[in-house]
């Protein structure tokens, strides 16, 4: 959860210095399965002024991230046994580019992005918070494992 957390940081310290929105990708994704699942009040499209549709979008998808962070991370905790001989920095930046991967491929096989149109600072502002995750999650469990 700590390490999700400086992913939210990092996410919104970059969202503050370069004055870039969030992402609608989330909410996109969440729109996409809500239509495959027939859940129409989800999947419906969307109008103008539809703040509450648009809002419920955006606050599963962040909690959709939410449990990618918590999945990783309990994964890395029953894993780490069998990795003790590598160095935890490289783990945890390996751990974030997993997470990277686990929560953009929905998106890409969805089509609610595509990596071709990404700019070098859509890169960024996706990798930098994600390792930044990967390391801090397995920081923590490494100062909760010498405690």
């Amino acid at each position: 959860m700590v390490g999700t957390l400086a992913l939210d940081i990092a996410t919104y310290a970059d969202m503050a210095a370069r004055g870039r929105p969030t992402s609608s990708v989330p909410a996109a994704v969440v729109a996409i399965l809500a239509r495959k699942a027939g859940l129409r009040a989800l999947g419906r499209p969307q109008r103008h002024k539809d703040d509450r549709l648009r809002n419920r979008r955006s606050g599963l998808g962040a909690l959709m991230g939410y449990a990618v962070g918590i999945g990783m991370g309990a994964a890395y905790g029953l894993l780490r046994s069998r990795a003790r001989r590598i160095p935890w920095p490289l783990l945890g930046s390996l751990l974030g580019l997993c997470a990277m991967v686990c929560a953009d491929a929905p998106a890409v096989y969805l089509k609610a992005t595509d990596l071709r149109k990404w700019k070098t600072a859509d890169w960024m502002s996706d990798l930098i918070p994600h390792c930044v995750y990967g390391i801090i999650t397995a920081a923590c469990y490494e100062a909760i494992e010498r405690a």
